[in-house]
């Protein structure tokens, strides 16, 4: 098959950012490892402990309705656990000892609405529901596509954790992300995910990430799409090294 001009760069792009000291992109969980993500019985790639994600930490994007009502609430510079908080479900929020502080949100929107993806509960026991998201529009630039940093965290001095990041859970294709990036703030070296699908069944997009400085990192995560439009990602988790 011949690949574009725009494809051709895109994969070039990525293939010349796999990783740098600090972040190492691991690979990508889909269909049921990506939704089941807090269940052992389901078969994961990338889990480093316990066949979960999650086990260090974890932030779901949900509302708090217990009917999960329809939501739709700008958020403006917030802590995910902020005052935005009424909006998550308590019992999905494990904030990992690594962290120096709560993800913080890049402005946005929280968002449910009936035709988004169904995951596990963090405590697999209890069930699935339906998960939110943040989403955002996208916006030109990047060396892939259309970009904006979603969210970004700082990690403690010494500490190392695998991420995950749930996209493609809006239940279209044209919510998606094509790519996400994850770079460190002191650096500003990028390191991207292989190419996303779009197709409205989630992925969970793994990452190792390392602080071997006596100080904190920023690491800030950027989802990418080919053109301008709207993007959002629904799930943090974190875990050790394997």
């Amino acid at each position: 098959m011949k690949l574009s001009l725009r494809a051709t760069i895109f994969l070039g792009l990525l293939g010349c950012t796999v990783s740098h000291a600090g972040v190492i992109f691991v690979g990508v969980e889909t269909d049921a490892a990506a939704t089941a993500w807090s269940d052992p019985g389901e078969t994961k790639t990338f889990a480093a402990e316990g066949n979960v994600y999650g086990s260090l930490g974890y932030y779901v994007l949900a509302p708090s309705a217990a009917d999960q009502t329809s939501t739709s609430t700008p958020v403006v510079n917030n802590d995910i656990t902020g005052p935005q908080h009424q909006l998550a479900m308590p019992t999905q929020i494990s904030s990992p000892d690594a962290l120096a502080k709560d993800p913080w949100v890049v402005g946005g929107t929280w968002v449910n609405v009936p035709n988004y993806s169904i995951i596990s509960k963090p405590d697999p026991k209890a069930g699935d529901f339906r998960v939110g998201a943040i989403s955002s529009d996208t916006v030109e630039g990047g060396n892939v596509g259309a970009y904006k940093d979603f969210t970004y965290f700082l990690l403690k001095p010494g500490e190392s954790v695998r991420l995950g990041i749930l996209v493609d859970a809006l239940g279209q294709a044209l919510y998606a992300a094509d790519a996400i990036s994850v770079h460190e703030g002191s650096t500003g070296n990028v390191v991207y995910s292989e190419p996303l699908s779009r197709d409205g069944v989630p992925e969970l997009v793994v990452y190792d990430l390392m602080n071997t400085s006596g100080s904190e990192v920023q690491f800030n995560i950027a989802l990418h799409t080919q053109k301008p439009g709207i993007t959002g990602f629904s799930l943090l988790t974190f875990d050790p090294l394997p």
